[in-house]
């Protein structure tokens, strides 16, 4: 599968694999993890990472996705 940038209408996979490995872009079904995963971070790389804060939501990562 592709999908175009809008700036410069180059066609970027929307995933590559190699063997077990499977790197993809997030979808709206990983919300809640990547939520999940944010706050459970917060103590580690919240103090360099402005957007990973006490108050980070699904919302927030609904938004990001």
């Amino acid at each position: 599968l592709l999908s175009y940038t809008a700036a410069m209408q180059v066609p970027v996979p929307t995933e590559c694999s190699a063997g077990p490995i499977l790197i993809r872009r997030y979808t709206p079904a990983d919300t809640a993890q990547l939520c999940a995963a944010a706050q459970e971070s917060i103590d580690t790389v919240g103090r360099w990472l402005p957007w990973c804060h006490a108050g980070y939501s699904e919302h927030d990562a609904a938004t990001w996705v």
